[in-house]
């Protein structure tokens, strides 16, 4: 079963160019923020386990450099879909007033 692209950086709030220094200080004001024992939003547990895929993805050279390799590749994928899907409401919407 394939997942669906997580851009990593948007999730922890830090450009492509990050540092590793600034990659861990994300991390942690994030799970501060979202740890499920601390936080009260309801989407705490999930956004935390967000948070912590991408920290163990970006924090990781190996994983980090595999990931880059695809990063812009899957970017434009998803922007894609979204444009077609945009497309095909608006044909639908626009079937529906004929």
């Amino acid at each position: 079963m394939r997942s669906e692209f997580k851009d990593y950086y948007l999730v922890l709030d830090v450009s492509k160019n990050a540092t590793l220094d600034e990659i861990n200080m994300a991390f942690r004001r994030l799970s501060r923020k979202y740890h499920p024992d601390i936080s009260a939003d309801e989407m705490a547990e999930e956004k935390y386990q967000e948070i912590t895929e991408a920290y163990e993805v970006l924090s990781d050279d190996k994983k980090r450099r595999e990931y880059d390799l695809n990063y812009d590749y899957l970017k434009s994928k998803r922007a894609l879909k979204k444009i077609i899907l945009v497309k095909m409401i608006q044909e639908r919407i626009i079937r529906m007033k004929i």
